[in-house]
């Protein structure tokens, strides 16, 4: 019957086979690519696509598995012509031999016209016999079908891998000496717990047979998540106001259309995704003021007044302190800088104070641990071929921040370097479990990064969601077992902490401007007339409700120079 069925599959042609090949670009990332093969009346050609480019090895894995299913099928092929193709956006060329069985079983699949399972992928060279041979990748690979398949068939005794990664330890904060050490995968846990997949070794072609032509399908639907309603957020709240008005002013003097749309995004965001409206505003009055150039002279300056204050409340200085060191150390997204800066302010105005202080000294340490975790948890997850990139930036802020003296901004650029490597290694399925599991958080802005993630996952950007989570747990409690002294002197409100800014603010440009060989540019001058008409505004709420009286704001009213 089995004969029949091929006799007539030979004169009937109904469809071109296809099948999610997992590889590994020049840089060692996995990326996915698809094999599609089709067999058309011919001569015994064996036909390969050439976008992307293919290799030797690659031609040779080709020519073996036309053999091999010849010869289990009992078919002629010299009368065919085999074609394969393999279509990637993700790299310009593959090699190799690792794709072997997967054209084999492609090309059975067209043979038979038997489709194959869905949501399954697998690795390995085709060896004479059908077994399948050991290939290099594995992790990579593995991570680059964790969002379409459940199942992932790797060669027998390669759910174990061995490989060193660095560690690193600091006899004196701030200096960070490498060693390295031997590390072990287990690839069957890591695609459990980390991607969801089913790593399943086999031996031989046979085996796989078994889940590429079950009536069973692997195909991993889209995972639904719900956006919860949350309650507002006062601090938040206030934060998200000062970002769309900023936006909708600076988008009417522009009328710019891609500006509007990030802030119709803003405007629309449902209550209680304050972080979320903050956002998309931010994005709004950047993109409406594209052209702001060089402010590092204002920049250093608010750094260097920044780290004098004290706090008490650490968990929104660190915010604002990280803002700071985005604005000094970001090269690619300078018309943000400026925005950054008066964010910072804004973030430092709203900070509550209860007297007492957090000791900076503890501060630099905890920074300086979790440099080193940072640094450790890239290398690590970076053995797995998976792309870390904006981990390493956030850790490039961090040590830049910490060099500086900047230490919650170090601390806190060094936890979001945690997040991005964890998001990295995190699909989109596990992403799932993981918000559904995720409890409301006491601290305000680690909530608002929690509710940005539903946000961001309900909106499909799976891995910039599994970031904000992790953000949002890296920061909770952090601060919580800090040392804390009594606070000397006790400011009315923090309020009152930004005039005293922008104060300083002054008489650092007034001194500037006396010194001739530093000469404020344009774009310095700016910010800080609007640094200044900021304080006076605040001076003018303090003396309508009678917090300080006349010959005390027309004294600081001078000193501003109004």
């Amino acid at each position: 019957m089995r004969k029949l069925m091929l006799v007539f599959l030979l004169f009937f042609h109904v469809f071109a086979a296809s099948l999610s090949v997992p590889a590994v670009n020049t840089e060692g990332l996995g990326i996915s690519a698809t094999l599609i093969c089709e067999v058309n009346p011919g001569n015994g050609r064996i036909l390969v696509s050439t976008n992307p480019l293919i290799g030797i090895d690659t031609q040779e894995s080709e020519k073996l598995a036309v053999n091999f299913v010849s010869e289990t099928l009992n078919i002629d092929m010299s009368t065919k012509d085999i074609i394969f193709i393999f279509e990637s956006n993700n790299t310009q060329s593959i090699d190799g031999g690792s794709a072997g069985v997967s054209m084999a079983l492609c090309l059975i699949s067209e043979l038979t016209n038997t489709p194959l399972t869905k949501g399954v992928s697998i690795t390995g060279t085709l060896n004479e016999d059908g077994t399948i041979g050991v290939v290099g990748g594995i992790l990579p690979k593995l991570n680059s079908i964790s969002q379409i398949s459940s199942v992932f068939l790797v060669p027998q005794g390669q759910t174990q891998i061995s490989t060193y990664t660095k560690t690193y330890v600091s006899p004196k904060p701030g200096i960070y000496i490498e060693e390295f050490q031997a590390l072990k995968i287990n690839v069957s846990e890591y695609g459990k717990e980390k991607l969801g997949v089913n790593v399943i070794e086999v031996k031989t072609i046979s085996e796989a047979e078994q889940y590429f032509f079950s009536e069973t399908s692997y195909l991993r639907p889209r995972p639904i998540f719900t956006l919860p309603e949350f309650e507002k957020q006062e601090r938040m709240t206030q934060i998200a106001k000062y970002e769309i008005e900023k936006a909708k002013k600076a988008v009417a003097e522009t009328n710019s259309s891609s500006a509007d749309e990030f802030l119709q995004k803003a405007i629309n965001v449902q209550e209680g995704y304050h972080y979320t409206q903050s956002n998309f505003a931010f994005l709004a009055y950047v993109i409406a003021n594209p052209e702001f150039k060089d402010i590092s002279s204002a920049t250093n300056e608010l750094k260097k007044q920044l780290i004098k204050l004290e706090t008490s409340d650490p968990y929104w200085r660190a915010e604002s302190e990280m803002r700071i060191s985005w604005a000094m150390f970001n090269e690619d997204f300078s018309p943000a800088k400026k925005e950054w800066l008066m964010l910072s302010t804004k973030m430092l105005s709203l900070e509550n104070f209860t007297g007492d202080v957090i000791d900076i000294e503890w501060v630099k340490n905890l920074a300086d641990i979790k440099i080193i975790e940072a640094k450790s948890e890239i290398e690590i997850i970076g053995c797995c071929g998976i792309d870390i990139s904006e981990a390493k930036n956030s850790l490039n802020y961090a040590i830049k921040s910490f060099e500086n003296e900047m230490y919650f901004s170090a601390l806190y650029n060094s936890l979001d370097a945690i997040a991005w490597a964890r998001a990295s290694e995190t699909s989109n399925f596990v992403l799932s479990d993981l918000l559904s599991n995720a409890s409301i958080m006491k601290d305000e802005f680690s909530e608002s990064y929690r509710r940005h993630a539903f946000f961001l996952a309900n909106e499909g950007d799976y891995k910039v969601a599994a970031y904000s989570l992790f953000r949002a747990e890296l920061r909770q409690g952090i601060f919580d077992k800090s040392d804390t002294g009594i606070f000397s002197f006790t400011f009315p409100s923090f309020d009152w902490k930004l005039a005293i800014i922008f104060i300083l603010f002054y008489y650092v440009f007034k001194n500037k401007k006396s010194n001739k060989t530093a000469v404020l540019n344009q774009e310095e001058l700016m910010l800080l007339t609007e640094a200044r008409a900021n304080a006076i505004k605040i001076l003018q709420k303090k003396l309508k409700v009678n917090e300080i009286d006349e010959k005390t704001y027309f004294k600081l009213i001078k000193e501003l120079g109004g």
